[in-house]
């Protein structure tokens, strides 16, 4: 198994210069990336992209998607949830495949 971490990039626009579509990088993190990965952290936008655009707003919908982009195939996922606009805090969520972890910090916006 691959030990890194992977960063889903497909908003990336210098990936999106790279690639003839959005769509082809996906299946190449999917297919062949997230199955080596260690961990995968993806941001809300991110994560809300890999899961076909669902919506993330809660710390609910975080978790599931967590479980959700865990069954791609990495090792853990962790859904990092800074700009949720529910939470007054900056919330993250850390799933190993078997348990949550909430990692929650008083959010300074500045």
């Amino acid at each position: 198994m691959l030990t890194t971490d992977l960063r889903p990039i497909a908003k990336s626009m210098e990936f999106k210069q790279m690639f003839s579509s959005v769509e082809l990088l996906l299946r190449i993190e999917l297919e062949y990336l997230f199955p080596m990965a260690h961990i995968v952290t993806p941001n809300l936008k991110e994560a809300s992209a890999l899961l076909g655009g669902v919506q993330l707003e809660t710390v609910d919908n975080m978790r599931s998607a967590a479980k959700s982009i865990h069954d791609m195939g990495p090792r853990n996922v962790l859904v990092k949830g800074g700009d949720l606009a529910s939470s007054l805090d900056a919330v993250d969520i850390f799933f190993d495949g078997d348990n949550f972890y909430e990692l929650a910090a008083l959010w300074l916006r500045v």
